[in-house]
């Protein structure tokens, strides 16, 4: 191996390692953002719940639902969707059917592998697009939330990275197909593989 292949080895593999850990502490925040939010479903019902027996002018009015839980659930729960998108591509566990390429060679599922990350990338960049003009509406016309009155710009804001994030680690986990064409792996295999 030249020196060259060995410093472009060296910056693949600390890209990577970047990348992995930058999504996967997204990820967990967006999991404690998810446990939160159910945390919060739990008190609101809960709190609807006890409003009724215990609740109304001469009861205990600081009890009842919190107000705008759906609102806080939506954006929050869009939030965390997004959150887990680049570290299920960086991973490779979204969900695939290996039916018919599961016996092919390592080769055509590499190849496989490659069409899906550019096309995953091509999709997210479009997303990420499209939902970045909406943020964009969403802060030209000051749109909120009904009952909070939340920016709804926040959760497109978001959103419009999260998917700019996932377009950019669909292209890295290209470049490790072409890698793997290359040097004769599958990496969404997480192992080298012999024909």
């Amino acid at each position: 191996m030249s020196a060259k292949d060995a410093l472009a080895e060296r910056l693949f593999h600390r890209i990577h390692a970047v990348l992995l850990a930058l999504t996967t502490w997204i990820a967990l925040l967006a999991g404690a953002l998810m446990l939160a939010l159910a945390v919060m479903t739990v008190v609101s019902i809960l709190g609807r719940w006890l409003a009724g027996p215990f609740g109304g002018p001469e009861g205990l009015r600081w009890l009842g639902a919190i107000r705008g839980d759906y609102e806080i659930m939506e954006m929050g729960a869009a939030i965390a969707i997004f959150g887990f998108l680049p570290y299920c591509q960086i991973r490779y566990t979204h969900v695939t059917i290996d039916l018919f390429v599961y016996r092919t060679k390592v080769s055509t599922r590499t190849a496989l592998t490659l069409i899906g990350s550019l096309l995953f990338a091509l999709a997210m960049g479009l997303l990420c697009w499209r939902t970045f003009v909406g943020m964009q509406d969403m802060i030209r016309y000051n749109e909120v939330t009904m009952m909070r009155r939340l920016p709804l710009w926040w959760a497109y804001a978001a959103g419009t990275g999260l998917l700019g994030l996932t377009a950019l680690i669909s292209l890295f986990t290209a470049w490790e197909s072409v890698r793997g064409l290359m040097r004769g792996f599958d990496p969404a295999a997480h192992r080298p593989a012999t024909e």
